[in-house]
């Protein structure tokens, strides 16, 4: 009675019958195998009546030897196993005793059979065995009998209905749940394990077992030990010598330096209240524990039992968390929470009745989980899954305020008493005390009862998500492949993973992991990041969303064109251009020739570098690139349009204008030489006066007096020598006129301090007066200055306006007026043919007489590119 009032009281496990589990029918000398069964029953039941139970499983195990049909043996035997909390074989017996049973009535067999089922969990078909027994039952004479267990059975069928809705909607978040075998649990004797600690990698626990010596049968032994993961057997935590008392139970302040365990006296039936108290121990410098203190009366009520400490921290304040019957709670054994002033002065506050968290039945062994401020705890209240249930309740912001409490659910909670939940600091692993039956060992034809307790361990399987935005700059990347490896916070090095995988997001990690990404694309760069789930969401599981950046393998392209008078053209390999690409300090990074009209090289981001473009047909070209970040840009692209060096190889173009264009705008003074029109108008109307040209010298043929020969020859060349015209002069020429302006910008550009001097001519046809032909060429002049300072799209910063402002671009113009250029005219020799007189009026039309009115660009000087020419010419003497 001692014993079992002790488990009740200290263990909290109220089931009964601690002892043999496994009957061994061969220990006993049955001489005669066909012997009378009658004898030996006789013998069973004697034994039973004396209470020797393990003598009275030996005989009735023999009994079934003789005849393992006799239902009187069946039935006697399950109900001592029932009785001893041997569940398995109780419910196996009551099966056989039903098969066998024939005409003979075992009125409560059914009733017996669904408790059996019920404790081992199978509500369902416990359900069915309360229904059979009610609708059998009420057949019996016997009506005080029948209401008593017609009530039970009615109440055992709501209570399985309850549980089977808990089980269904209350599933557990952990998984992995399994005993964590020797050397912790004791599987070769009768001991209970209970009350597992984690600290740093050691589990602490508590273990109750019966003295194994047969002379000091009916002895048993309390106490602490531990055991390391690395370690091969347990250790006890404490030294026996200082403590006569059982002992168990332990927990340790948040900075590791104090203990507190609980010890008890044996007790006996009159000395209940003085079960068990609460004590403190401190490190010493060796790292041993002191001799253990008694806690003040405030927790250890006088003739009260105060058990199951453990310590939480909240608010950056301690406090002890303990089991207490005593009075002013809501019944049975409550939760009291106190603060902790000072360990070592063993200094604490008044103790608290947790009221959200207490009931009337009884709320044993607390847990506090510092880091999610969670308060886990195990109750026998109703509804349940059958005995001791686990739960959880959060702390909500203030002290002594909690939320409703939370069963843990199945499969964490069982049929059976289930205690002593205790959940590592990381938040994904757990451990406590049951005393399920695993379903492997039903199966089989063990004797197991559910009387003890086990240690188990269990995982949750805290999942993350994490999403990955792939970047090029501010473009969104698609198609992106990523690896990813991991590693525990006690590990040494990532585990690799074997595959890559298409980036599809979310992607699910496990929590308390640290991981590195490694992101990329064919064609692109390598983008790495690591990952770590140590952090809250052990408690509140959370997203991760990240952004990484990737970039072409080759992010700066370069595109170079050439300057031609059609417009532009890619560059080609006749060209003979060569680019170098430096680092802004001068380190060489690449140096190629150009074949095609495209460069790629890899550079970094946010980098400097300086490109050198050389070709001995075009000017040279320094240019400085600043590369920005990676999430600014995806790449950079510079296009580059080579100009033909207009300070070499210098050829003079020539511009043209129709007859009298520009024409004046005021009609007296030198007034008559200013001009505020656009050579681009000009060429512009111009271009569109080919067709009256073409009219035009056709109507001028038709009315001189030109011989036959002459008329036909020319008539018959009047579109060509047009077409001609316009397209070799007209368009030509103002095609050059653009490269030397974009070749004039280019320079200023790159050399803005630079001086330039141009000579500009400007002349006229010889039919007019020569002071008209004067202004006139005046005014063509500053038409094509006018052209020159104009911004457009060769010029759209006005580049060269502000050159010539600062007198950096400066203009020699010569207005030349008249000029009789006949003598050179490419059509002079078929007029000579004709016996024509080359003063004769060739009329406005003709391109001959066209020819003479232009305007002429030459003699671009450059003072740098003297100076430069100099100092190679000085070079080279």
């Amino acid at each position: 009675m001692r014993l079992l009032l002790l488990i009740s009281i200290f263990l909290f496990a109220t089931t009964s019958g601690f002892g043999q589990t496994t009957a061994d029918p061969n220990q006993y000398s049955i001489k005669d195998t066909q012997a009378n069964l009658k004898k030996v029953l006789k013998k069973a039941q004697k034994k039973r009546g004396e209470k020797k139970y393990e003598d009275a499983l030996g005989l009735y195990e023999a009994a079934i030897k003789i005849d393992s049909t006799d239902s009187d043996v069946l039935y006697e035997t399950a109900t001592i196993y029932d009785s001893l909390s041997a569940y398995v074989a109780a419910n196996r017996l009551y099966h056989e005793t039903a098969v066998h049973q024939g005409e003979k009535v075992y009125s409560l067999l059914t009733f017996q059979h669904a408790k059996v089922l019920k404790t081992l969990g199978d509500y369902e078909a416990a359900v069915d065995s309360f229904q059979s027994f009610k609708r059998f039952i009420g057949t019996s004479p016997q009506a005080s009998v029948t209401d008593f267990y017609l009530r039970e059975a009615d109440q055992y069928i709501e209570f399985c209905q309850q549980a089977i809705q808990i089980k269904n909607e209350n599933p557990s978040e952990y998984t992995g749940i399994a005993n964590v075998g020797d050397p912790v649990n004791d599987t070769s004797r009768v001991t209970s394990e209970f009350a597992p600690y984690e600290e740093n990698g050691t589990l602490y626990f508590s273990r109750f077992k019966y003295a194994e010596a047969e002379a000091e049968q009916g002895k048993y032994e309390l106490d602490i030990f531990k055991h390391l993961p690395t370690a091969i057997g347990i250790n006890r935590v404490l030294d026996t010598k200082d403590v006569k008392e059982y002992r168990a139970y332990v927990s340790m302040s948040a900075d590791g330096n104090y203990l507190y365990e609980v010890g008890c006296k044996e007790l006996t039936t009159d000395s209940e209240n003085e079960s068990c108290k609460i004590y403190r121990r401190e490190r010493a410098g060796t790292g041993n524990w002191s001799k253990r203190v008694l806690l003040p009366n405030s927790i250890n009520l006088d003739k009260y039992s105060n058990s199951q400490p453990a310590i939480g921290t909240e608010g950056g304040k301690e406090y002890l968390y303990f089991s207490s019957n005593r009075p002013g709670g809501a019944g049975g054994r409550d939760i009291w929470r106190a603060e902790i002033l000072s360990h070592k002065s063993l200094s604490y506050g008044e103790p608290v009745n947790l009221q959200r968290i207490n009931t009337d039945a009884d709320e044993i062994s607390p847990y506090f989980h510092d880091r999610c401020g969670i308060l886990y705890f195990s109750s026998d209240r109703k509804p349940s899954l059958g005995g001791f249930d686990i739960y959880q309740s959060e702390a909500n912001g203030g002290a002594y305020i909690w939320e409703a409490p939370q069963t843990l659910g199945y499969p964490i909670n069982s049929s059976f008493d289930d205690v002593d939940f205790f959940r590592s600091p990381t938040g994904e692993k757990a451990y406590f005390a049951s005393k399920r039956v695993p379903e492997y060992e039903r199966e089989g034809d063990r004797v197991v009862k559910g009387c003890c307790l086990d240690i188990y361990e269990a995982n949750l399987d805290m999942i993350v998500e994490q999403n990955i935005q792939v970047r090029c700059g501010t473009d969104l990347v698609q198609d992106a492949i990523y690896t990813y490896s991991g590693m525990t916070p006690k590990g040494t090095a990532y585990t690799p993973k074997d595959s890559s995988f298409l980036l599809v997001n979310p992607i699910q990690l496990r929590v308390n992991e640290q991981y590195q990404f490694t992101v990329t694309k064919e064609g692109y760069t390598t983008s790495i990041f690591n990952r770590s789930t140590t952090g809250n969401e052990v408690c509140d599981l959370t997203s991760y969303f990240d952004t990484v950046y990737i970039r072409p393998n080759n992010n700066l392209i370069i595109e170079l064109s050439k300057l031609v008078e059609e417009g532009t053209a890619p560059i080609n390999a006749e060209d003979s251009v060569s680019v170098r690409l430096e680092m802004s300090e001068g380190a060489l990074i690449d140096s190629r020739a150009m074949v095609g009209s495209r460069l790629e090289f890899p550079v970094e981001p946010n980098g400097q570098y300086r490109l050198l473009i050389e070709s001995p047909r075009f000017k040279s070209e320094d240019l400085n690139i600043n590369l920005p970040s990676i999430e600014d840009a995806c790449f950079v692209e510079r296009k580059v349009t080579l100009a033909p060096d207009i300070f070499k190889n210098q050829k003079p173009v020539s511009i043209y204008f129709h007859n009298a264009i520009p024409r004046r705008i005021v009609f007296s003074g030198d007034q008559q030489g200013r001009s505020d029109d656009s050579y681009q108008d000009n060429y512009n109307a111009y271009i569109a006066m080919q067709d009256d040209y073409k009219e035009g010298l056709s109507n001028y043929y038709r009315q001189r007096n030109f011989t036959a020969t002459v008329v036909d020859t020319f008539f018959s060349k009047v579109d060509s020598r047009i077409n001609s015209f316009f397209k070799n002069d007209v368009t030509r020429g103002y095609d050059k006129l653009n490269i030397y302006k974009a070749s004039l910008v280019k320079h200023f550009r790159t050399n803005p301090n630079d001086t330039v001097s141009i000579n500009i001519r400007g002349s006229a046809s010889p039919r007019s007066s020569v002071t008209f032909n004067q202004y006139l060429s005046q005014r063509r002049i500053n038409s094509v200055k006018n052209y020159l300072m104009e911004p457009d799209d060769l010029d759209p910063s006005e580049v060269l306006l502000k050159a010539f402002n600062s007198n950096r671009l400066l203009i020699k113009e010569q207005p030349l007026g008249q000029l009789n250029e006949l003598s050179n005219n490419p059509d002079k020799n078929a007029f000579a043919q004709a016996r024509m007189d080359i003063t004769d009026d060739f009329g406005v039309y003709d391109p001959i007489a066209a020819r003479t009115r232009k305007v002429t660009i030459e003699a671009f000087v450059s003072a740098k590119e003297s100076r430069k020419e100099e100092q190679r010419m000085e070079t080279d003497r």
